[in-house]
């Protein structure tokens, strides 16, 4: 087989591959996104990550609070919004993560002078040891706020739990 054949041919395999693949995820309701919105391309981690922090700067800036109204909004905007300009999938996955490291105990402070600045800094701002309560109605804020996100609607502020 001459080298013009075999590239004809895995040229051949890798357009089936990639159309069963475009198939799979299309019969599961997840498009690969736009070159234009890197964040929505399912494959683009780091994408996905940079928006998401965008998001969540701007709502932690625009929704101040603890176990209140505004916490409650935080929660539920930040997921919508994750929802609409990411996916469902990695607004849920991201909720569900803070959610579970806020259940750790912060660390001695003779432990957190020695990490690095960023990473420090994450686990003071993140590491609340909450407790379940907490847990629980920030876990339904951020599904009210992924509904919303999944149906093209705003916050239905009646929907939030806005204490533990």
């Amino acid at each position: 087989m001459a080298g013009h054949e075999i590239l004809g041919r895995l040229r051949e395999q890798a357009s089936k591959l990639i159309g069963d693949n475009v198939l799979t995820m299309a019969a599961h309701g997840i498009a690969p996104g736009p070159a234009s919105d890197p964040e929505k391309q399912w494959w683009n981690l780091p994408a996905k990550y940079k928006a998401a922090e965008r998001i969540k700067g701007e709502m932690l800036r625009d929704y101040p609070g603890r176990n209140d109204a505004g916490d409650a909004a935080r929660h539920a905007e930040l997921s919508r919004r994750m929802t609409a300009e990411i996916d469902p999938m990695t607004a849920s996955v991201a909720g569900w993560a803070h959610e579970a490291e806020n259940l750790l105990p912060p660390l001695p402070p003779r432990v957190t002078r020695q990490l690095p600045e960023g990473l420090r800094a994450h686990i003071e701002d993140n590491w609340h040891a909450e407790g379940w309560p907490e847990l629980r109605m920030d876990l339904h804020n951020n599904a009210v706020g992924v509904d919303a996100g999944l149906h093209g609607r705003p916050i239905d502020p009646r929907k939030l739990q806005t204490r533990p």
